[in-house]
């Protein structure tokens, strides 16, 4: 499936039906003229979640096909589905208390091949106070988009994190679950970051997990997690959408 999508200022995309419709959405005072820009973006699309569907899961609003996993002896922290911006679409809430938790889904039948690239949209407001992702004492996150392939016994992921003090660019390796967990982390963004604004990434998905484990993924697990247990403290963020898509050609 081709879309075409054109971006404005704020880092907002709306799907292109023709230039008339840029047009009234200006004239309607929902677009600042001088922030309109004319690139036009085609990619493939392979699989996206935007939190339209939801179910019910104790306390919290899961998206549907999502788990909720936590850890043995520590509270699990909160996701909930709340309406977006758009009819029909939803944002995920993530809010940890002194809390760690993740929700975890199948990204089905994605091509990784033709869709090897990652995009979001998220949003932080509170950091986990002191917190370092490169310090196994205080390695929480207010959010975490973890993408991997394993077993519950042998599982390999990359990690693109919203650190607190780790520097933007700075990466690693970690080891959870007695070894059973193995992580190579990017940290995207930091307490230099503004709180409240939303920022798209966009990662080759595909390309970091082959530097950091030498093969491609059989399958592919997309995880959502918070964290805030280390530091005993509170962190809350929000993700808008997440989809695998083709590598962008600029037109």
């Amino acid at each position: 499936m081709k879309i075409s999508r054109k971006t404005l200022g704020g880092g907002l995309a709306i799907l292109i039906i023709s230039s008339t419709a840029v047009f009234i959405a200006i004239r309607l005072g929902h677009i600042a003229p001088e922030k309109v820009e004319v690139d036009v973006v085609d990619y493939e699309l392979g699989w996206r979640e935007d939190f339209t569907d939801t179910v019910r899961s104790g306390k919290n609003i899961l998206p549907s096909n999502w788990r909720l996993r936590g850890k043995p002896g520590t509270p699990i922290s909160v996701f909930e589905v709340v309406p977006g911006v758009k009819d029909g679409t939803g944002i995920l809430q993530v809010r940890s208390d002194s809390a760690s938790g993740t929700i975890v889904t199948l990204a089905e039948n994605v091509d990784l091949d033709a869709t090897p690239v990652l995009r979001w949209r998220w949003r932080v407001s509170e950091l986990p106070a002191e917190a370092d992702g490169r310090v196994a004492a205080r390695d929480d996150q207010a959010i975490g988009i973890y993408i991997g392939d394993g077993s519950l016994f042998n599982n390999k992921s990359v990690a693109y994190r919203w650190d607190t003090e780790a520097p933007v660019n700075s990466e690693g390796t970690s080891v959870y679950g007695l070894g059973t967990v193995n992580v190579k982390w990017y940290t995207l963004r930091n307490s230099g970051d503004p709180k409240g604004e939303w920022f798209t990434e966009k990662r080759n998905f595909l390309e970091d997990f082959k530097e950091a484990w030498g093969e491609a993924p059989r399958k592919v697990y997309v995880g959502i997690t918070s964290n805030s247990q280390y530091t005993a403290s509170t962190a809350e963020a929000e993700l808008d959408w997440i989809e695998f898509i083709s590598a962008e050609k600029q037109k």
